[in-house]
């Protein structure tokens, strides 16, 4: 079985740029030949378990949470003019209006793509949470950590957080998707 560390981190970036570069370069080929796709663009947020390690890939607003002792944090930054504007210093509510202008995108008008790779090292009782925006404009990062500490199974913290963004007027695109981690303990191991 493959880990992580046998794998030279900027070969894993390329490939999974080399990826990505082909689903550009297959969307960009539907939109030429059906003019209604034209301009249109799509993000993606994707994660591969191997064994404790995480590998995320990234291309747009999509998110990664990484959930550990009942707290939340946003792996992935959102490919927005938004976020640009906010890195610059701009105040928040000012950068409204621009969080669905994406800098990169599957699709669109870019002739290139760039992917952005995370690694993460998960321990027991971990969490990784993959969601679109349609989610994470409406449900905040600590509701997301009270739902992931207080429903067990997974599929019902996702049933439990779209129906929350549902309940608030969601009307865009609310995927989730959430695996937990839980670590093997060796065998004869004392407890």
């Amino acid at each position: 079985m493959a880990k992580l560390h046998d794998l030279d981190s900027s070969s894993t970036h390329d490939r999974i740029q080399a990826y990505a570069d082909v689903i550009q370069e297959t969307l960009l080929e539907y939109a030429e030949n059906d003019p209604r796709l034209a301009g249109m663009g799509t993000t993606l947020t994707c994660a591969h378990a191997i064994g404790s390690d995480i590998v995320i890939a990234h291309v747009g607003d999509s998110r990664a949470y990484h959930f550990r002792d009942g707290q939340v944090q946003q792996v992935t930054r959102d490919q927005t003019l938004a976020q640009d504007l906010l890195d610059a210093g701009m105040p928040a509510r000012d950068t409204l209006r621009f969080r669905h202008i994406l800098t990169n995108c599957f699709g669109g008008d870019a002739r290139e793509v760039r992917s952005e790779v995370y690694h993460l090292r998960l321990q027991h009782g971990d969490a990784i949470l993959l969601c679109t925006d349609g989610l994470s404009d409406l449900i905040d990062d600590f509701e997301i950590a009270q739902v992931l500490e207080a429903e067990a199974p997974a599929q019902a913290a996702c049933n439990r957080l779209v129906q929350m963004a549902l309940d608030r007027g969601g009307k865009d695109n609310i995927t989730v998707v959430l695996g937990r981690f839980r670590a093997e303990v060796a065998e004869g191991a004392g407890a």
